[in-house]
């Protein structure tokens, strides 16, 4: 449709399909309806029939849907389809409905299919419905699908659904709908499908609705299929609805089908609804099926509704049917219902 090449742009505006305000853009590439290639833009103005003003140009690139990749992006709005509001983008693609490739973004904002606020942004990538890579985002806020805010992500992926991954984010929140995510610090996020998430260090998640989650800290987390997580340290987790969880440390956890968790250290852990579980301190924590617990040391470990177990020691604590449990150490785990000879089998400890 039109095709753009400037070393330096202060101010961009693609108006209907999209509409970009940039400061300073390093490389732009939007392809298919608009594909832009910009090491440095100081203004340029696309709208309807594509009216450009440039103060200078070297490479600018717009084609077909919208693919974007910049090197500094001071400020960048694309709004209807794709709207991106960016103080500092390295580097930015917008590929398909929006893919988006950034080492540094100051604000961005991406609404109705995509919303997103960032101070600083690595590397995002927004493929599919969005995909994002990110090594540093400051604020990011997805909204309707995916409602996103951070201060600071390592690298971000979000696929199908929504896939992320992230070595490092600040605070992360505003996943609305299918997704919410509140975290201060994220290592490795990755939410695929329903949605996966991998976080290697994660200060706050809350995911709500379908999945809310609040960690302070967890080194890695997964949630596939329903659910599924895997931790290595998760200062607070919450999930809603289908499942609540609150941890203040978690080593590793995994929750698949309707919820399977594996902890090598759960601070607090609470599953409320089909399962609520609050424990100090849980080595390995399995939840499969309806719910399938191994535990290698749990402190306090409460599961209510359809179980509550709260025991001083428990050696080995199975649970089948409905729930299934084994753990080698449990500091507190009581109130197991479905299983009668439990003193007979166990003792006290």
């Amino acid at each position: 449709m039109q095709q753009i090449t400037a070393k330096c742009v202060e101010v961009v505006e693609l108006s209907e399909m999209q509409q970009t305000t940039a400061k300073c853009v390093g490389v732009v590439e939007l392809s298919e309806v608009l594909q832009t290639t910009v090491k440095c833009v100081a203004v340029v103005e696309l709208s309807e029939t594509p009216q450009t003003i440039e103060v200078c140009e070297e490479v600018v690139e717009l084609s077909e849907t919208p693919q974007t990749t910049e090197v500094y992006v001071e400020a960048v709005e694309l709004s209807e389809t794709l709207q991106t509001t960016e103080v500092c983008a390295e580097a930015v693609e917008l590929t398909e409905m929006l893919k988006t490739t950034a080492k540094c973004v100051e604000v961005v904002e991406l609404s109705e299919m995509l919303q997103t606020t960032a101070k600083c942004v690595e590397v995002v990538e927004l493929s599919e419905m969005q995909q994002i890579t990110a090594k540093c985002v400051g604020v990011v806020e997805l909204s309707e699908l995916l409602q996103t805010t951070a201060k600071c992500v390592a690298v971000v992926e979000l696929s199908e659904m929504q896939q992320t991954t992230a070595k490092y984010v600040e605070a992360v929140g505003g996943v609305s709908e299918a997704l919410q995510i509140t975290g201060k610090c994220m290592g490795i996020v990755e939410l695929s499908e329903t949605p996966q998430t991998t976080e290697v260090y994660v200060e706050a998640v809350e995911l709500s609705e379908t999945l809310q989650t609040t960690e302070v800290c967890a080194e890695a987390v997964e949630l596939t299929e329903m659910l599924k997580t895997t931790a290595k340290c998760v200062g607070a987790l919450e999930l809603s609805e289908m499942q609540q969880t609150t941890a203040k440390c978690v080593e590793v956890v995994e929750l698949s089908e309707m919820l399977q968790t594996t902890a090598k250290c759960v601070e607090v852990v609470e599953l409320s609804e089909k399962m609520q579980t609050t424990a100090k301190c849980v080595a390995v924590v399995e939840l499969s099926e309806v719910l399938q617990t191994t535990e290698v040391c749990a402190e306090a470990v409460e599961l209510s509704e359809m179980l509550q177990t709260t025991a001083k020691c428990v050696e080995v604590v199975e649970l089948s049917e409905m729930k299934q449990t084994t753990a080698k150490y449990v500091e507190a785990v009581g109130g197991i219902r479905s299983t009668a000879n439990y003193r007979e089998m166990h003792g006290d400890c």
